[in-house]
Formats: structure tokens, C-alpha cells, sequence
């Protein structure tokens, strides 16, 4: 094994060892150029933690960009305790379905 390789090993830079219980991925349309844009979430690292009041306790809220034609998208999800998706928002875009990943390809 070679000093590459133990680091890549020792920082977890492995790409075989990624572990998608601790990953979101969405897919979002862009509605200008209706380019497909898959965003990924650490949901030990991109998830905002409600301390508050309000009904959600963990939140994605994003800017994103399309790579098309640079369309603002605004992104909010909101979970509760498990995980479970409560609410979304999305303007500028429009979330993609499994189906609708298959029949762009």
C-alpha cells in the first residue's frame, strides 16, 4: 500500500467507502433551460438544526445555480425528528421523480 493510498484511506477519501445513509440526494429541473441538476446533503453536515418552536426540526435552504443558464433556484425542505420530509419549496425549478430522471436519458 502506498503513502497515497494509506492517506486517502486514513482521511476517508475513498469514493468506495461512502456511506449513503448519511446522504440526500435530490434532483431538481431547471424551469428556464429544464437542465437536471443533482444536489447532494450531508445530512451530518448541510442540515440546519431547529432549536425553536416551529414544526420541522432539520431544514435544507439552498441557493442554487443552474449550470445552463445560471437560473437562481430556491431551495427549503423541511424534516421532522426521522427524517421524514414535512415541507418544500422550490422556485425556479421543479423536483424530479425517478421517472422523470429515466425518460430525459
Amino acid at each position: 500500500m502506498g503513502l497515497l493510498s494509506k492517506l486517502k484511506e486514513i482521511f476517508n477519501l475513498n469514493n468506495n467507502r461512502v456511506n449513503s445513509n448519511n446522504i440526500i440526494e435530490i434532483a431538481i429541473g431547471c424551469n428556464k433551460c429544464e437542465e437536471e441538476i443533482n444536489s447532494v446533503f450531508r445530512k451530518n453536515y448541510d442540515l440546519q438544526i431547529n432549536y425553536g418552536d416551529e414544526d420541522w426540526k432539520y431544514l435544507i435552504n439552498k441557493q442554487l445555480v443552474c449550470p445552463g443558464c445560471y437560473q437562481s433556484i430556491k431551495l427549503r425542505i423541511e424534516y421532522d425528528n426521522n427524517l421524514n420530509q414535512i415541507n418544500s419549496r422550490l422556485i425556479g425549478g421543479k423536483f424530479l421523480s425517478e421517472e422523470d430522471k429515466h425518460r430525459s436519458n
